[in-house]
């Protein structure tokens, strides 16, 4: 059970972090 809590707390934060890149991105396209 911990074990599965841990990857989906892993999950979250990878996909959080892909959210986070695909900002940049977009934001420098703006530019």
């Amino acid at each position: 059970m911990v074990c599965y809590v841990f990857t989906y707390l892993y999950a979250m934060l990878f996909m959080c972090q892909r959210e986070g890149k695909n900002v940049k991105i977009k934001k420098n396209q703006k530019k």
